[in-house]
């Protein structure tokens, strides 16, 4: 069952960059040398993660918690020369990343080396501050609500309260995450009372034991599909964008990963039923996970999984009747959840296109209104785009293959909001798709948003011209990735060569297509 619910085998391994007889190129020799020795290779990544770690934990008042002490650290992301150092060590964990992809067949590399070598880095990643965001004390203060005040963060703020952990509580609206991560907010909360900094590390302990047991089932899902789990444990556990966001920075968003990928392997067992409690799992830590959900819905209704459809809806009206009982008692504090507060970033196709609209006086502001007709109206296209790809949903790697295309839509169509740590959510795809196409546009899209931090964005306030070619970059070199195969069938060439690995699953017998 395993091998029928993957439908195929070609993968990571054998629907790959395809190595083997490419020629790198002169500069690169010397580089690809050194990663082809074990030692080389782990002492380059163990080099660039530990300068991210100095140019992260540089100046660090570890023992202030005054108001001042708490400035300095916030203001941080606007330090040019820090902000510039951590690109440019972005940028070359990003070449170790690319040349490691694209010659895999060349390093001959143990399971054991590279998750040996992807728990160190993940050590090194953990033990830095947070320079680009600072959601993870918003995290500490949520749990601190709970924890120590007894007040419920969805209805309750916390300049409701003064303690001394109050200087770093900038966070001031509900909480706009799901109930299932309060759990992990209150012992850190807790620990923050003793020390800012030692909340943010317990809470940091949790990202690390989130983030090994990804890596463990990912592992056991690509050895279910006879691919080769260490390039695919590769591919998760060295993505620099990953280990910067849900590490460095410390954002909650491996809580999403680790129970898709248990519904994964749940689905891979032939157990629909806790397969989609985990997605709904995965959906009550944020929202989009019910992407996920709707997919695999889909592929257990047209395998006539009544009993599990069933007991999904019976859990489903069971939880959503305790949370009305306890946490989130009326319709308007269950809204908070969507985060109706934030407002358009500078990292947004959405913020380009509106800047361009005011310049040209077609702005209106019902466009930014969520009860407005335009957001009603993409709202409506949104939905409708989800259901019809999850009804062409037959096999799990369809439902793999869903979700990316629905959460890229939702992150570049449809959200006012965009930020790279949102695309850690799909790196796990990257591993698990059967597309080459749609690996290389996930791994490309986690190299361009990287991209978002390298000006602090002060620079690039109201110079509508400079936001535009960098989203422009952003976004349009992963998306024409994306688009590239299906503009050369539109060519005069639309034939793919003979022994061509593009989208090799299309081909595959027992994938039958749509």
């Amino acid at each position: 069952m395993e091998n029928a619910c993957s439908s195929h085998t070609s993968g990571v391994g054998t629907n790959g960059a395809g190595s083997r007889g490419r020629v790198p190129a002169p500069w690169l020799s010397p580089l690809l040398a050194l990663l082809s020795d074990p030692r080389g290779f782990v002492l380059l990544h163990l080099l660039g993660y530990g300068a991210l770690l100095w140019i992260h934990d540089a100046g660090i008042p570890w023992f202030e918690e005054s108001p001042a002490a708490v400035r300095q650290v916030f203001q941080r992301e606007h330090d040019l020369l820090r902000t510039l150092g951590q690109a440019a060590v972005m940028a070359y964990l990003f070449v170790l990343y690319a040349t490691c992809y694209a010659f895999w067949d060349r390093l001959r590399l143990h399971v054991r080396q590279v998750a040996l070598t992807g728990a160190a880095i993940a050590l090194l990643s953990a033990a830095g501050v947070a320079l680009n965001s600072v959601d993870i004390f918003a995290y500490l203060q949520f749990g601190r609500l709970a924890a120590v005040h007894g007040l419920n963060p969805y209805t309750h703020l916390y300049r409701e309260v003064r303690d001394t952990f109050s200087p770093f509580a900038w966070f001031q609206q509900p909480m706009p995450y799901g109930p299932l991560v309060l759990p992990v907010f209150m012992p850190a909360g807790w620990a923050a009372g003793w020390n800012a900094w030692l909340g943010m590390y317990v809470l940091k302990g949790a990202w690390l034991l989130a983030h090994g047991l990804s890596a463990y089932l990912l592992y056991r899902i690509l050895s279910a599909m006879n691919r080769e789990p260490e390039r695919g444990l590769f591919l998760y556990l060295f993505n620099p964008l990953l280990l910067l966001e849900l590490l460095v920075n410390g954002h909650n968003d491996g809580l999403v990963i680790l129970p898709i990928l248990a519904a994964v392997r749940a689905l891979q067992r032939d157990r629909y039923a806790p397969a989609l409690l985990l997605a709904f799992a995965a959906a009550l830590v944020k929202l989009p996970g019910l992407l996920f959900l709707a997919a695999i819905g889909c592929l257990a209704l047209r395998r006539r999984r009544w009993l599990a459809v069933a007991t999904l809806a019976a859990v489903t009206l069971a939880v959503v009747a305790g949370l009305q009982q306890t946490l989130i008692p009326t319709a308007e504090v269950a809204i908070n959840l969507t985060n109706p507060h934030g407002q358009l970033n500078q990292h947004s196709i959405h913020r380009v296109l509106m800047e361009w609209l005011l310049r040209l006086h077609l702005f209106h502001p019902a466009m930014l209104d969520p009860a407005g007709w335009p957001r009603l109206t993409m709202a409506g296209l949104f939905a409708a785009f989800c259901i019809w790809r999850s009804t062409r949903v037959r096999t799990l790697d369809d439902a793999v293959t869903e979700t990316v295309y629905m959460t890229l839509v939702l992150l570049v169509g449809y959200a006012m909001r965009f930020w790279p740590w949102y695309l850690t959510w799909l790196i796990p795809f990257a591993s698990l798709t059967s597309s080459r196409t749609l690996r290389e546009t996930l791994l490309l899209y986690s190299a361009t948003s990287v991209g978002l931090y390298a000006v602090p964005h002060p620079l690039l306030a109201k110079k509508l011209g400079w936001m535009t070619i960098r989203a422009a970059l952003v976004h349009g070199i992963p998306l024409g990735r994306l688009a590239a195969p299906w503009l050369r069938r539109k060519g005069p060439t639309s034939r793919p060569p003979p022994g061509s690995s593009e989208d090799e699953a299309r081909t595959q017998p027992g994938n039958p297509r749509r």
